[in-house]
């Protein structure tokens, strides 16, 4: 069953989803204003914090939101190769040549362009890759942001695909940095693993793998010369 026992009346639904979204607009600024990169990564590990005190605030923790024990290797291993494929196909197939057709070209990445060549500035974006981008904000959009949704639209099975929607949509407007090509190509993208976190039973071990390996792999590309981050 997609759903699962909630005691978050709707208000409190929204409450938590505003608590924890509130610090996007702020942080947005202020890196505009200090011109700090590293604001974003720092913000977001605040807003897992401040998520976290909300979830206990509620009798429940990450646990329930799908960061329990390890699925087993080969479903793990399924899923994280299912929802790598899937972010590849529609990229490629989908959503480039839509933004292309549209003229809005790519995702504006100029941010990390000092990581061409840059050996020690590739570790360090990829150590962010992981604790950041894989981690934190899994936990924060697939994990508390889509279950809050879900609470909010009533916590049914339809719920939880509409939660999926909604989701993708802050996931893609957290990116608007990389303009409106890089939030529409990420908010597809937090589609797509939003669709796999509820297919998989609310684990979110399989996003998780799956995000950090295309941050990872994108940050690789970008020192090497080629290839895009975000």
């Amino acid at each position: 069953m997609i759903g699962f026992p909630s005691n978050r009346s709707r208000p409190g639904a929204i409450f938590d989803i505003l608590m924890v979204m509130a610090l996007i607009p702020v942080a947005a600024w202020l890196g505009s204003v200090t011109g700090f990169i590293l604001l974003g990564p720092l913000t977001t590990l605040l807003m897992v914090a401040l998520a976290t005190l909300l979830l206990r605030r509620n009798g429940q923790d990450w646990r329930a939101m799908g960061l329990g024990k390890l699925p087993h290797w080969k479903k793990l291993l399924l899923g994280v190769i299912g929802a790598y494929v899937a972010v590849m196909l529609v990229v490629a197939v989908v959503l480039t040549p839509a933004l292309e057709a549209a003229g809005l070209g790519t995702p504006d990445i100029s941010v990390f362009r000092a990581i061409e060549g840059n050996f020690p500035l590739l570790i360090m974006w990829l150590v962010i890759s992981w604790v950041v981008g894989g981690f934190a904000e899994e936990m924060l959009a697939r994990g508390f942001l889509l279950n809050r949704f879900a609470d909010l639209f009533g916590g049914g099975k339809s719920a939880f695909y509409l939660a999926v929607i909604a989701q993708a949509a802050l996931f893609g407007l957290a990116h608007g940095y990389q303009g409106l090509a890089g939030i529409i190509l990420t908010g597809g993208v937090g589609a797509i693993l939003g669709l796999v976190y509820v297919l998989t039973g609310r684990s979110l071990w399989p996003v998780i793998i799956t995000h950090g390996l295309i941050d990872s792999i994108s940050f690789v590309s970008l020192y090497l010369g080629a290839g895009h981050a975000g």
